[in-house]
């Protein structure tokens, strides 16, 4: 089994090759992830390689790690020897039921020149084992020229020029040019190219700070590649030792300083105490103890500061109160006794940087990412907003509707963009940052929301319950703002958790949910929100080198994904085998919805449903009977025409795992009659009277193949040909900036239909309407009647072809020139990849109709070469009539009327009725073939247009 994961039509031809070079070395159980823009391997992950020698030592596996990567680097396309050996963590994932695993992380040099962004992780089990390597290195890098031919000079000129395009304002300090490789993207391929890297900053004093890195091409003229932001808005005691204890008046909880929430006394954890007689730093529970000889009182200084903080009063003095204490004595101390704003704001940072390292190291003591002396500057002159800028978080005065800023989440939010940078992933400009400082700020309070009564009692920031969609690998930052952005991986991130903690109870989901989160932050620098974070949450939750049997929490964090709209892993640990229920006539049910279930991994299928809604209602759920073997059914109950039914089958193993067909949508069927109006599937060789144009801007629309960009298709649903916005044929397959435009299907004759109804398959991927919108309207009294738009409020990004229905009848109904149009308006900012649409059909669906008024009598039974006779009476007089016969009485619809009697079916008696609408008619003797079965008969008559059916008979042949 060959399973390579691409995302991009670009690969390196080498990479398939290889990958098989490895399966067949190592097992079939490996995946590929290819990195987008390089088609190098990104991520290789799923089984486990067993180590050629055993590891003992931090030594041993960096030598192990080389000999992996140098085993690797046809599937990474990386030279080993531009890798440095960073660091090396040991993630301690037993204690939350996977495995231990250590992970070894190498940043990317040539000749002693940085590759930004470039890291290599090379994950292993005790001992050595591998199984996981993740690059964001850049392939073949290694023959790049590194001597510069740019001035440094020039590149600080150039730099400047664009920061103050960018900030609108001039740098205050610009740093000293370094010398670095940049992964530049002008176009679908990453391209290494030598850079200056040049950092700019605009202080607090000037407004809002602000600072970039900028990287200015160093291989020829000194044009700006890219940029990245810098500033982030939201023992035993002797006897005359000095002894005490350190508490604070600070604001509890999450909530902010107000009067609603008001300060509470809480132990200085980490603050030292300072003295002409010695200092001490306090222990977590904010006792103190300063060796000390002498007798007489000794006057002890207390501030928020200590190893690891550093808080600084920009409003005036930093807060500080001495007290005499006397040698031998155990003394309490209290700081901000007076409950002011400023000294709050204070004591609440100082808290919050310890919150924040006090949670790394409860998941792993060995975790020294934040320890070192974080600087938080408070009571800034500003109001409602926070940031850091590189050096230190920052937090505004109360005012202007908003509360101190510095408080709890707030603070963990800020010094999370601080540790992202420490951890290697950054702050990158498609919400990554903001995203997992929100992960960090919800992970360490334990709460969804960020920045609870911000704006007031009941308002907040943003919230990890939101419901922002990932709009897909090939779309990053699709919101077009780093905060909106980053609530897709916030809100994933927080339904993982939320998950575990259903699935495990609070204290031991959360446990696994930190331990995860805390491992994947030093494993791995995703740095981008993009799909293979789940794939590296689930290499970690892996207990046994064998993704393919799952992972212990996988339902849980693939759930989680997916609800933020990620496409999900598939391990198909369940297989569910099912043809989808045709549209019918019959109201009578049951609807039965049969499948074959099959657990793939030794498991044991425990239990399943049907979960099936009408036109749109509440779900209900039918449990579905095991038939033996792998075979379930259940029946939907029969319902009344017209109606729309919606239904998927879920199945759960006894390892809990959980499998949807389909995974995330629905089956649909109708029950009524559904009679063609027109079709069109786009193949011919002109556009069959489709026409498009536009009011405003580019008419972008298309006939042809799609090439698969900005969130596009590769293909059409079916045949070669769709129509679409920009299918990609040269172009970058986005819909066009400020444009209004349109597709117009020819005029179609709907007189003698009702129940009009629009099926058509959809791929479309839009800005939320607010912002752009995509509509369907029907042409009717000469005007454009939307009848279709895209949602006002989240982005709309299919990830595949969907079948999209439209009900036109208010407007399509009797209309002799009906036509569609299918439009796109955009405003000037993000653009996605707009409309694709194929194979489009109009259907007419009437009620089933009054069934069985015609009465038809005869006998049940009859033997062989008797002659049998039957009489037809209650039809219209003088009427056409016809018998037909069949061994199924599954249900037909014959000139556009439900018949209970099914096919296949012959005609065995037509003729005319009488005056009093009646008719007999009498069979040729039974025939001996016929011996066994039985035949059911049902009668029809016609009156004009309308059809008219009788009750139905069965005839067992004896």
């Amino acid at each position: 089994m060959l399973l390579l994961l691409v995302p991009l039509l670009f690969q390196d031809p080498g990479v398939p090759e290889a990958f098989r070079a490895w399966q067949l070395q190592h097992g079939d159980s490996w995946v590929l992830r290819v990195r987008p823009g390089t088609g190098a391997g990104r991520f290789l992950y799923g089984g486990r390689a067993r180590a050629p020698f055993a590891c003992a030592s931090d030594a041993d596996y960096a030598e192990l790690a080389r000999v992996v990567l140098q085993e690797a680097s046809g599937v990474l396309r990386l030279d080993e020897s531009t890798l440095v050996l960073q660091e090396l963590h040991r993630l301690a994932l037993s204690r939350i039921g996977s495995s231990d695993k250590v992970a070894l992380v190498f940043t990317q040099e040539v000749r002693g020149v940085p590759v930004v962004g470039a890291s290599v992780t090379v994950l292993c089990a005790p001992g050595g084992d591998l199984l996981a390597l993740d690059s964001t290195a850049l392939p073949q890098v290694q023959s790049l020229l590194t001597l510069p031919a740019v001035d440094p000079r020039a590149a600080i000129a150039a730099a400047h020029s664009a920061y103050a395009a960018l900030e609108g304002r001039a740098a205050g300090t610009i740093g000293v040019p370094e010398l670095v490789i940049y992964p530049h993207q002008p176009g679908e391929r990453i391209v290494p190219r030598l850079a200056w890297a040049v950092e700019l900053r605009t202080p607090v004093a000037d407004g809002i700070p602000s600072g970039r890195r900028m990287y200015v091409a160093a291989d020829a003229l000194a044009d700006v590649l890219g940029s990245d932001q810098l500033v982030h808005t939201c023992g035993r005691a002797g006897t005359n030792d000095l002894t005490g204890h350190v508490d604070s008046f600070a604001t509890p909880g999450v909530l902010p300083d107000t009067a609603a929430n008001p300060e509470t006394l809480q132990a200085m954890r980490s603050l030292r105490v300072s003295s002409t007689a010695g200092s001490a730093v306090t222990d977590a529970a904010g006792n103190f103890t300063i060796p000390h000889t002498g007798t007489t009182p000794v006057t002890l200084s207390f501030a928020f500061t200590g190893p690891f903080a550093l808080v600084n009063n920009a409003a005036g003095l930093d807060y500080s109160l001495s007290v005499p204490f006397t040698p031998g004595v155990f003394q309490s101390v209290t700081m901000n006794p007076a409950l002011t704003e400023e000294v709050t704001a204070q004591a609440n940072a100082f808290n919050g940087i310890h919150d924040f390292r006090d949670y790394l190291k409860s998941i792993d003591p060995g975790e020294n990412t934040m320890d070192f002396q974080v600087l938080a500057n408070v009571n800034i002159a500003s109001t409602c907003n926070a940031f850091f800028d590189g050096f230190s978080i920052n937090f505004y005065l109360a005012g202007g509707g908003c509360p101190n800023t510095a408080y709890s989440t707030l603070v963990a939010h800020e010094e999370g963009h601080w540790a992202n940078v420490r951890e290697g992933s950054g702050n990158g400009p498609d919400g990554f940052g903001e995203g997992n400082a929100d992960a960090y700020a919800m992970y360490i309070y334990d709460t969804p929301v960020v920045g609870q009564d911000f704006y007031g009692p009941g308002t907040l920031i943003r919230t990890g319950e939101n419901m922002r969609q990932f709009c897909g690998d090939n779309n990053p930052g699709c919101y077009g703002e780093t905060h909106s952005d980053g609530q897709v991986l916030m809100g994933a991130l927080w339904k993982v958790r939320r998950n575990l903690n259903s699935s495990f109870g609070d204290a031991a989901g959360d446990l696994i949910a930190d331990t995860l989160f805390v491992s994947w932050m030093n494993a791995y620098n995703d740095g981008q929100i993009r799909s293979i974070i789940e794939d590296h949450w689930l290499s970690l939750d892996d207990d046994d080198g064998n993704l393919a049997n799952g992972t212990p929490s996988f339902p849980e964090i693939d759930s989680g994904f997916r609800e933020q709209g990620f496409p999900g892993v598939d391990l198909n640990l369940i297989r569910i085998t099912h043809t989808p229920l045709a549209d019918t006539p019959n109201e009578f049910g049951p609807y039965v919805v049969s499948a074959q279930i099959e657990a793939l991994a030794g498991n044991v299928i425990t239990a399943a449903e049907v979960v099936y809604r009408v036109d749109g209602g509440d779900y209900q759920v039918l449990p579905m009977a095991h038939l033996g073997a792998d075979q379930w059914a259940a029946g939907i109950p029969g319902q009344a025409s017209v109606a729309r039914v919606d239904y998927h089958v879920t199945a759960r193993d006894d390892h809990g795992y959980r499998q949807n067909l389909p995974r995330s949508s629905d089956f649909s069927f109708l029950v009524g009659v559904v009679l063609p109006v027109y079709a069109e599937d786009f193949e011919g060789p002109g556009d069959a009277g489709w026409t498009h144009g536009r009011s405003q801007g580019s008419d972008d629309w298309q006939r042809g193949v799609p090439q698969g960009k900005s969130s596009d298709p590769a293909a059409a649903f079916s045949g070669l040909a769709c129509w679409g916005n920009d299918l990609g044929n040269g172009t970058d397959g986005k819909y066009a900036n400020n444009s209004a435009n349109f597709l117009d299907s020819p005029a179609i004759d709907c007189s003698a239909f009702s129940g009009v109804t629009l099926r058509f398959r959809r791929w479309l991927s839009v800005e939320a309407g607010t912002a752009d919108q995509a509509r369907i309207s029907v042409l009717a009294g000469g005007v454009w009647n939307p009848v279709w738009s895209n949602d006002l409020g989240v982005n709309s990004a299919d990830f595949g072809w969907v079948e999209h229905e439209v009900d036109l009848s208010a407007f399509a109904d009797g209309n002799p020139a009906m036509q569609l149009r299918f439009e796109m308006t955009s405003n000037f900012f993000v653009n996605f990849g707009g409309w694709n649409v194929d194979d489009l059909r109009l259907v007419s669906i009437r009620p089933t109709g009054d069934t069985d008024v015609l009465l038809l009598s005869g006998p049940s039974a009859a033997a062989v070469g008797q002659r049998v006779t039957y009489e037809l009476s209650a039809a219209p007089p003088s009427a056409p009539c016809w018998v037909y016969a069949s061994r199924s009485a599954a249900g037909s619809v014959i000139n556009g009327h439900a018949f209970d009697i099914g096919a296949p079916r012959f005609t065995a008696a037509t003729g005319t009725t009488s005056a009093t609408g009646s008719i007999s008619w009498t069979s040729p003797p039974l025939p001996a073939r016929g011996a066994g079965l039985t035949v059911y008969l049902e009668a029809r008559a016609d009156q004009g247009l309308e059809t008219f059916d009788s009750n139905l008979l069965s005839l067992s042949i004896q």
